[in-house]
């Protein structure tokens, strides 16, 4: 069982899984008139879902590092092709190959 399975978006929190695995774990225990398995299942789904949940936060949170070093950045000069445009690589030997720079796109600047 996943976030999908727990019917919680991609972005959702530790504390949101936490919280719709209790109204479910209500709804499955034993105790409680649930079948042992399905409550057995949802507790080793569990986490699962809280490992997806603390990935999803840690890439949302590397995003908006990335987002603001973009914007930071733009209209600077680019690093890699040192604002030319074109990028260049060499291979054994004496060839090089150029290409459009794949980090600003041939334009020489950040964007």
């Amino acid at each position: 069982m996943s976030l999908e399975a727990f019917n919680l978006p991609e972005d959702a929190t530790e504390e949101q899984v936490r919280a719709r695995y209790k109204e479910l774990a209500k709804k499955a225990h034993p105790d409680l008139g649930g079948s042992e398995d399905e409550f057995n299942k949802l507790t080793e789904q569990l986490s699962v879902a809280l490992k997806e949940a603390k990935f999803g936060s840690t890439l949302g949170k590397a995003r908006m590092q990335l987002n603001a070093l973009r914007e930071a950045a733009r209209g600077t000069v680019c690093p890699r092709c040192d604002g030319t445009g074109v990028s260049t690589r060499r291979q054994i030997g004496f060839r090089e190959f150029k290409t459009v720079c794949r980090l600003c796109h041939g334009k020489g600047k950040l964007s």
